[in-house]
């Protein structure tokens, strides 16, 4: 089968967004046909088919190479004919290619998205680290399948052919490590999702997937190549592609993205489903959506670290039912009912919003010492087959002492709702405050506290991911940075996204009426600065 450069598979009329497939190694557009010449999207939902155009980018691709033969013979007339002028290129400049077509195609569908096999998903990742670098690249979906992200042994084996795409993808090699150092720098905001397959013999597991992001590969049936030619749609890679790019159109659909008031979203100071492409993903979240599987949590850091964003997107991504409870409005002094109250009202609020049953239990306004059973009764009596999450914020912004109060009063709570016998909903607890107030309990109080809950704190960012998250905010705002601007909001930020998002919020409000510099921006946001 001959391969163009771009060739369409289907072009639906009301297709928003394309998929570019991209082959690997040796590869071609039959890479993703099967025996009975149907190609994977074939397979997929009505609705992706109807919303997306399918399209392959080739690339020459060649085992045996012979590029020096090539150049040598190639200037001899009569052998000159019947050698073909294609030879194996570097990454950076199939990407190079890829380039050309992608900016004629970029203002005709909303995204532009990529299903890669082996070699293909490290060429795509070359492409949209440098799309990222220079803020050119509204991001899609990548999806891998069997790449080899931490190199292939395979490639080394074979590599003493002086084959260049080979050398490319040998464990360790200068590409491999400088994809995956720039990967980590620029991939925060894009949705990924990496395959590998039961019985790959190329690429072993732990390289088809990117170190940091192991929570989005999935294992499916087949070989390195067979794993690209499903025949049913009841295969594991067709059902997951289905519900990872269905999920990822309802995102795109329900995005601001075409809103003036787009920097709401993007500077976000309380997280929905909607800021996910602009939130960035840390290791703290993977810490903290562990824990939740595993128990409460209890998360600590100084104001402006992201704590409360940090809760909100555990809630939000979970996938359960959460009640969000923020205490930061409170202003009653030692009384602990009050805020109990408070949760216990906003828990039967939320039910009756989503029309969820729960027991009508008739609070008892001067009987402080039954709360807390009311509040379990209340969360046991919820009619929800998905897990319950409680999340009660800002609990040190309260006094010490009362600070104190509600912390062993909120141990107690859980502890009361863990001992329950007649136990029917899991319920998981987050609590977020400045600082642990483990120390001022009582022995017995420390240990049931250990056992219950996880402790993760969160301290002031690096600035590597301020860095990220200034590069997620300037592309999707179309901010323009140049190195002066980047180190002054570093120096600006001092390790809080908080204070970079204030300022950036500032700069697009000035840039509204005049045009303002980052640096005026810093200016009026130190001058009105409220940590």
């Amino acid at each position: 089968m001959k391969n163009r450069t771009l060739q369409y598979h289907s072009q639906p009329d009301k297709a928003n967004h394309l998929v570019l497939y991209v082959h690997g190694f040796t590869g071609g557009v039959e890479t993703f046909l099967n025996e009975e010449n149907k190609y994977l999207h074939e397979y997929l939902s009505e609705n992706i088919n109807q919303n997306c155009a399918f399209a392959s980018f080739c690339y020459n691709t060649r085992l045996l190479d012979f590029s020096i033969i090539r150049r040598v013979a190639g200037n001899i007339p009569r052998l000159n004919k019947y050698l073909s002028p294609s030879t194996n290129q570097r990454l950076d400049r199939n990407a190079d290619l890829l380039r050309t077509y992608y900016n004629t195609l970029k203002n005709k569908y909303k995204t532009i998205n990529f299903i890669c096999h082996s070699m293909g998903g490290l060429l795509i990742k070359q492409f949209i680290i440098e799309e990222r670098q220079n803020r050119s690249l509204h991001p899609g979906f990548y999806i891998t399948l069997g790449t080899p992200h931490q190199g292939s042994i395979g490639a080394s084996l074979l590599s003493v052919s002086g084959n260049t795409q080979l050398k490319e993808m040998e464990p360790f090699s200068e590409r491999i490590d400088k994809l995956e150092q720039d990967w980590n720098v620029i991939s925060a905001g894009i949705n990924v999702k990496f395959y590998s397959a039961l019985d790959d013999s190329i690429v072993h597991e732990k390289s088809s997937y990117v170190r940091g992001q192991e929570c989005n590969r999935s294992t499916v049936e087949g070989s390195h190549t067979s794993m690209c030619k499903p025949t049913t749609k009841e295969s594991a890679l067709i059902r997951s592609l289905d519900l990872t790019i269905c999920n990822y159109l309802q995102l795109v659909k329900n995005s601001p993205i075409q809103s003036s008031d787009l920097y709401d979203y993007v500077l976000f100071q309380s997280y929905r489903h909607e800021c996910e492409p602009y939130y960035l993903t840390r290791s703290a979240d993977e810490a903290v959506l562990h824990a939740l599987g595993n128990g409460n949590v209890w998360i600590t850091g100084p104001s402006g670290s992201g704590k409360t964003v940090l809760a909100q997107h555990a809630l939000v991504e979970s996938g359960g039912l959460y009640f969000y409870i923020d205490l930061s409005p409170c202003s009653m002094a030692d009384n602990n009912y009050g805020f109990f109250q408070l949760i216990f009202e906003t828990i039967q609020s939320i039910c009756n919003s989503k029309d969820l049953y729960c027991a009508k239990i008739i609070n008892r306004p001067n009987a402080p010492e039954t709360i807390i059973q009311d509040i379990s009764n209340l969360l046991n009596s919820i009619s929800c087959k998905m897990p319950i999450y409680v999340c009660v914020d800002e609990v040190s912004l309260l006094a010490n002492k009362v600070f104190i109060n509600l912390s062993t009063q909120l141990l107690s709570l859980v502890i009361f709702h863990n001992n329950r016998l007649d136990k029917t909903n899991k319920v998981r607890f987050i609590i977020a405050s400045g600082t642990l107030p483990r120390e001022n309990f009582e022995i017995s109080a420390k240990n049931k506290f250990d056992s219950l809950f996880k402790s993760i704190h969160i301290g002031n960012w690096l600035d590597s991911d301020i860095k990220a998250l200034m590069l997620i905010a300037s592309s999707a705002l179309a901010i323009k940075l140049n190195t002066d601007h980047i180190d002054n909001l570093l120096a600006f930020s001092k390790g809080s996204p908080r204070r970079l998002k204030n300022c950036l919020s500032k700069f697009m409000q000035l840039q509204k009426n005049s045009l303002a510099t980052i640096d005026e921006a810093i200016i009026k946001a130190s001058s009105e600065e409220i940590l």
